[in-house]
Order: C-alpha cells, then structure tokens, then sequence
C-alpha cells in the first residue's frame, strides 16, 4: 500500500477534479491515519501542498511544508515535494527562492515533457530576473526536449 495512495492521479494534475472531490480531506486525513508511516504521510504531505496551493491557501501550505522539513523523506517524494515547493513560491511570485526547487525538479523529471515546462519555466524566471544567457540556455534546453 506504500507509495500506492495517489498512483492513480496523473502526474499532470487536473486540479480542479481533485479539488472538487475533496483531495485535501483526503490528504488531511491520510497524514492523521498514516501518523506512524512517514512515507506515507510525506507523500500525502507534499499532496496537500498542491491542494493548498491551488485554493490559495499559501499560510497553509507553508505550514505542511515546514513539517515536512523535520522529516527525513524519500527520493521519490522528494521529488514530488519539490514541484509542489516550486509552484507553492511560484504562484507567491517569490522566484528567487523558486529556482533551486525548479532545478532539482528538472533534474529529477522522468519525462521530456515535464522536463520542457520545466525549463522553460526556468527560462522565464531567469529572464525575468535579467540573466539572459541563462534565459537562453533553458529555452534551448526547453526546445530540445520538446521540437
């Protein structure tokens, strides 16, 4: 059952059928039920933040990230922490603080798709911040991914 919970959601989130079927409850409750599996309860964790993210519930979803800092977590929910980190502080509009989880999400991405939003986020930031050469190389990394 480990690691099982949430298979079943693609990995490109369609937020707002999870939100309408009450994903952050369901988290919620994974993380009171599962109290004695950290594993579990990271995953559900780093689920929850999305969810909070996406209602714009950002006081919120800082707080599950701070206890998800004095876990130790797997590789594979860290991964999943680290898009959900990225786009908590992303719709922040706090890019700065964004980039270092954008990088390891690039680095950790399974697909050349994910990988090309990725980048290509990571070119916007870049640009906006005016490093443009950086810019430059993310969108041609973006583009390789992804002709």
């Amino acid at each position: 059952m480990q690691g099982e919970i949430f298979r079943t959601y693609p990995s490109s989130f369609d937020y707002a059928l999870l939100l309408q079927g009450g994903t952050s409850a369901r988290c919620s409750y994974i993380t009171r039920h599962y109290a004695t599996q950290p594993t579990i309860v990271n995953e559900a964790r780093a689920y929850l933040i999305r969810c909070y993210t996406e209602l714009e519930w950002y006081y919120d979803a800082e707080e599950v990230v701070s206890r998800m800092k004095r876990d130790t977590i797997t590789p594979r929910v860290r991964k999943i922490a680290n898009l959900s980190e990225a786009n908590l502080l992303l719709r922040q509009e706090r890019f700065d603080e964004a980039l270092p989880y954008l990088q390891r999400a690039v680095k950790d991405a399974s697909s050349n798709l994910q990988k090309a939003r990725l980048y290509f986020l990571l070119g916007q930031i870049m640009q906006h911040q005016g490093k443009k050469a950086e810019a430059f190389k993310a969108y041609q990394s973006c583009i390789r991914k992804n002709p």
